[in-house]
């Protein structure tokens, strides 16, 4: 996987609360991240491991049965889940990347994001407005394909 110029030192696993913009959410996030310390690559690899078993086995089982897309497929490898909607709507990219601690999501809605472990929340944050990669993902998913997909134990090691 690429690098990003200028990465300079890992991310936190717990979202950054000076990054937000809103007062509350900034408010909140300093809350709740205050006694949080960075995690170790450990942690990391075992919470990105398990989100994208997630998002592999949840949206797929979603493209298969419940969406409207006849293109829909899905390929996972190597740390890498590709979903391809087929029809003209795109390609989402999600990965790990270990050097920064972060999933990385690219959306053909949305665009790239990164997103920092929140090991309280248990959940993928982003740390520039505080929304979690599970409630972005399914949402994006389920405006373009129609059907639901409940990506809300994203990090849940289970198959339901």
């Amino acid at each position: 996987h690429a690098r990003v110029a200028g990465a300079v030192a890992p991310a936190r696993c717990a979202a950054a609360a000076s990054s937000s913009s809103s007062p509350a959410l900034s408010r909140s996030l300093r809350t709740s991240s205050s006694s949080r310390r960075p995690c170790d690559d450990l942690t990391f690899q075992a919470a990105a491991d398990a989100a994208l078993r997630r998002v592999e086995t949840v949206v797929d089982r979603w493209g298969e049965d419940r969406a409207t897309l006849p293109d829909f497929d899905l390929n996972a490898e190597s740390g890498v889940v590709t979903i391809a909607l087929g029809g003209g709507h795109g390609t989402y990219v999600l990965n790990k990347q270990a050097p920064n601690r972060q999933i990385w999501m690219s959306s053909p809605v949305s665009g790239p994001t990164r997103y920092d472990y929140d090991d309280e929340r248990r959940a993928w944050i982003y740390a520039r407005d505080g929304h979690a990669l599970h409630e972005r993902l399914a949402s994006e998913l389920t405006a373009i394909g129609g059907g639901e997909v409940d990506l809300s134990g994203l990090n849940d090691d289970d198959d339901e």
